[in-house]
């Protein structure tokens, strides 16, 4: 049986549509999107896999697109027993394209190009690593290269999860968390090499930490990502060449997606919309820095004064209030340059110099390339529980039921970053002011 040669770039899309409201926006903007990835992909002969789970549709599409020419004979009769298998195992059928609205206009206009639609109709639960990992895994084999970009498109909670959904008969749904992710994007054929977040709140030192042997390099935003708007994808899949490696992709990639967030058709009702790149192989130069910060915070808390000082440090560098359009960062977010900067300022205190080496160390290693055109937010952000009623209120990352409360606190401890760092005894447990 021939093996298929592995082309230097494919795009693997994990598109969710779901959320906690009763309506369908985010559907909408999902298949815009995935219509466009299409057309980008089609003009540029890259291979795309795509698993896009719509709100207002039973079910789930599974979908390949592929350059012309069609299959062989021998090629053909293979695949049709992949199909019976997938069929058999995992409830996914093939279905014409042209008997689906979104997918009828896709194949219209794709000139080079043919689409491959699976469905399946039972709720599967966009927010289970494992479905995650089976399509990742069928995205590996489907659409088989040397190089991956990932692109995640949905609702975020920042270092709190992802997406919102339940298993079929569940009584409650839940969330996609960071470490259940990043193990479903975990591979023997390495990690992917730029993954992409469509998602609120992503670009984290806790989705970075957790990342780490996952992923080479993000862009994301520490703020909203606007549902409105069509990514430039047709520029940003020009940037997949075959001779540009990892490092030089992500960097034109993330300069795309800067000037994209430029111009007001990429920020929708939003003032202003961050956009980083994360050097994910960098962020462990964070680990003894930021545990030797976190030792020295905690030691201030025996100081009443230190302790109010750093408190209000800290409190200076949240993140805006996430309900207003023109300060879309949440309040359960730190800026973690900011951070940085505002405890150097207590230059007396021993957390000065150990909050100047933790800010070389990100601005100069872990964030590789920023943007925004004003506000608060500087490239990085850190979760730090909310302290007021106001902030409590206006946060879409820290969970208002005190049950959920209870449940993120158990999962933040068990993140890479606070395990490496210790980091959750002050995100906990913040410093009064």
């Amino acid at each position: 049986m021939p093996t298929r040669t592995r082309d230097a770039w494919s795009v693997l899309a994990y598109t969710i549509g779901d959320d906690k409201g009763g309506f369908h926006a985010i559907d909408e903007s999902t298949e815009k999107d995935v219509a466009a990835i299409c057309r980008a992909a089609d003009l540029g002969r890259v291979r795309v896999a795509i698993q896009l789970d719509l709100k207002r549709h039973p079910g789930v599409y599974r979908a390949t697109l592929a350059p012309r020419p069609r299959p062989s004979r021998r090629e053909g009769r293979r695949r049709r027993v992949t199909r019976r298998i997938v069929r058999r195992r995992r409830a996914f059928h093939e279905v014409d394209p042209r008997k689906r609205r979104l997918w009828r206009d896709i194949t219209h206009r794709l000139e080079q190009s043919d689409v491959r639609l699976q469905e399946d109709r039972t709720h599967l639960d966009a927010a289970s690593g494992g479905v995650l990992r089976r399509f990742l895994d069928f995205g590996r084999r489907a659409c088989p290269a040397e190089r991956f970009i990932l692109h995640f498109s949905g609702h975020s909670f920042g270092p709190m999860g992802m997406f919102y959904d339940s298993r079929s008969g569940a009584p409650s749904p839940h969330v996609l968390r960071l470490t259940h992710m990043a193990r479903a994007m975990r591979s023997k054929d390495g990690p992917i090499d730029v993954v992409l977040f469509r998602d609120c709140f992503m670009d984290t030192l806790e989705a970075a930490f957790e990342l780490y042997g996952a992923v080479r390099f993000m862009i994301a935003t520490q703020a909203q990502a606007p549902i409105l708007g069509v990514w430039p994808w047709l520029n940003l899949l020009s940037a997949l060449t075959p001779s540009v490696d990892s490092a030089d992709a992500a960097r034109s990639l993330a300069l795309q997606m800067e000037d994209f967030f430029s111009h007001k058709s990429g920020l929708g009702p939003l003032h202003e919309v961050p956009c980083a790149l994360v050097d994910i192989e960098s962020t462990r130069q964070v680990t003894r820095p930021l545990a030797r910060l976190v030792r020295a915070l905690s030691t201030a808390r025996r100081d009443a004064a230190r302790r109010r000082a750093c408190g209000r440090a800290l409190e200076r560098a949240r993140l805006g209030q996430s309900l207003r359009y023109s300060r879309p960062g949440d309040p359960a977010l730190l800026d973690v340059p900011t951070m940085c900067r505002n405890l150097q300022e207590l230059h007396d205190d021993p957390v000065a110099p150990l909050a100047e080496a933790l800010g070389r160390v990100v601005q100069d290693r872990v964030i590789t390339s920023f943007h925004v055109s004003r506000g608060p937010f500087r490239g990085l952000a850190l979760y730090y529980r909310p302290t007021t009623r106001r902030d409590l209120e206006n946060s879409f990352v820290q969970a208002g039921d005190e049950r959920d409360r209870r449940s993120d606190e158990r999962y933040y401890r068990t993140l890479a970053l606070s395990r490496a760092t210790g980091w959750d005894q002050i995100a906990l447990n913040p410093l009064a002011v």
